[in-house]
């Protein structure tokens, strides 16, 4: 909104230097401070006020301008800004439902094992269709602690999964 206001000025002052018959050189630089309010006491906004213009209208338009947009520039950047504030809220919204072909069993098992990874994955292979070219790794080194997980027992602290590119590290998150 601000950019606005002095857009609004500049464009009337440019035009006024270009077709019109020009303004006092003071009244140039009337855009680039009528964004403070102290501005309508300046000495500059005053040499503005008593310098002779061509013409009057084009006078009282640049002054009713440079007032309005200082009165404006300082109270619409703060209320603005509040009123664009996001809020977090919760929306509603229609829903949708979807379906997924598996059953429950598939997808939250009680015993967490290889069975559900196609077997060339459980060597090192290049193949999109795996989870991981590491898979050996994970299944060797991670899976065996979790069929037996329950309250009482725990799980290793620390996990490294070794590659070409990086080293990815698991850690146990304490509840």
């Amino acid at each position: 909104m601000q950019a606005s206001l002095t857009l609004i000025v500049v464009t009337f002052i440019r035009r006024e230097l270009a077709l019109g018959n020009g303004i006092p050189f003071g009244a140039i630089f009337g855009s680039v401070q009528f964004s403070s309010i102290v501005y309508l006491w300046s000495k500059e906004f005053a040499g503005t006020l008593k310098a002779r213009f061509s013409s009057s209208f084009t006078k009282w338009d640049l002054l009713l301008m440079i007032i309005v947009g200082s009165i404006l520039f300082t109270t619409v950047g703060r209320s603005s800004a509040i009123a664009m504030r996001p809020r977090l809220d919760k929306w509603p919204d229609g829903g949708t439902e979807f379906y997924l072909n598996a059953t429950e069993d598939e997808l939250w098992p009680l015993t967490l094992n290889d069975s559900a990874i196609p077997a060339t994955c459980a060597n090192i292979t290049l193949s999109t269709t795996c989870i991981s070219r590491d898979w050996v790794s994970i299944s060797e080194g991670l899976l065996p602690f979790w069929p037996n997980l329950n309250q009482m027992t725990t799980m290793a602290e620390f996990f490294g999964l070794p590659s070409k590119k990086s080293m990815k590290q698991f850690y146990k998150i304490q509840m």
